[in-house]
């Protein structure tokens, strides 16, 4: 069996109930990685969940003891566009690569390899590994192939590895997690991430965070209804493994110089 990783924690908000913070922890297990739904108008609401896990999980690694990839498909008119950027920017000297459309096919296939390497090796020495995908409805070069729509991915016109792509990333999500290589990743819809991603590919996804939705996309999504009573600044995180449904308070997006002053921390600790 291959060495196991380190479980890892990381804060995403405020309790309901009287208890520690509401977090998700990392493990070195099959289906450990995170998938978020919130509408576009709460897509603020989910980049701030997407960087306080960055944070928590820079926080925890010493620089070099693991790799962070952020493709970063949000809105470009918004005015927290490019945050995901600067925060990478201000957390070096930790490993963070942006992925664009120039290096998104290379990244995504490398990172499939590595995984396949360590799941034949038995061998976890290059540490943990992190996938940040904020947009998944806008990441087409990585939807299946009977869902192919060339028209957008980055802007990319090359699209002889998009099937090639959309295998890697399967590959990626079903067998990262045992080997240390977790994604974290928001979709705006249930029925973009049908779009998104096979149903079958659903069940990689033990950790799961739901904003307001319909009774149906509820139920499938984290297997009850409640989502749909949530309002603003509300979320349930639904542990698929251990039946876990717990309510919470989303931390906000952090301004820029929260950020700042958080990464100055980090670096001088590390």
């Amino acid at each position: 069996r291959v060495k196991m990783l380190p479980a890892v924690p990381s804060w995403i908000g405020e309790p309901i109930a009287i208890k520690q913070p509401t977090s998700v922890v990392f493990r070195s297990q099959a289906a450990n990685n995170l998938l978020l739904v919130a509408q576009q108008d709460q897509a603020r609401e989910a980049l701030g969940i997407i960087i306080t896990i960055l944070y928590s999980l820079a926080a925890q690694h010493a620089p070099g003891t693991a790799r962070f990839y952020i493709a970063d498909y949000g809105q470009g008119d918004t005015d927290y566009a490019g945050t995901l950027a600067r925060v990478a920017q201000m957390l070096a000297p930790h490993q963070i690569t942006m992925l664009t459309r120039r290096n998104l096919t290379d990244t995504i296939q490398r990172i499939s390899g590595e995984v396949q390497q360590r799941l034949d090796q038995d061998e976890v020495s290059g540490g943990h590994m992190y996938l940040f995908i904020y947009g998944l409805q806008r990441a087409r070069d990585l939807r299946p192939s009977d869902s192919f729509d060339y028209s957008m991915s980055f802007g990319s016109e090359d699209t002889s590895a998009t099937p090639h792509l959309a295998k890697s990333f399967t590959t990626i999500l079903r067998d990262g997690p045992e080997v240390g290589v977790h994604t974290i990743t928001w979709c705006d819809t249930v029925t973009n991430l049908n779009r998104s991603l096979e149903r079958s590919a659903w069940r990689e996804f033990d950790l799961r965070i739901a904003f307001q939705m319909s009774n149906e996309d509820s139920n499938n999504l984290i297997g009850s209804p409640d989502a749909r009573q949530l309002g603003f600044y509300r979320a349930f995180l639904y542990n698929d493994e251990a039946n876990i449904l717990e309510k919470f308070r989303p931390y906000e997006l952090p301004d820029e110089q929260w950020c700042r002053e958080a990464a100055e921390k980090i670096v001088r600790k590390a």
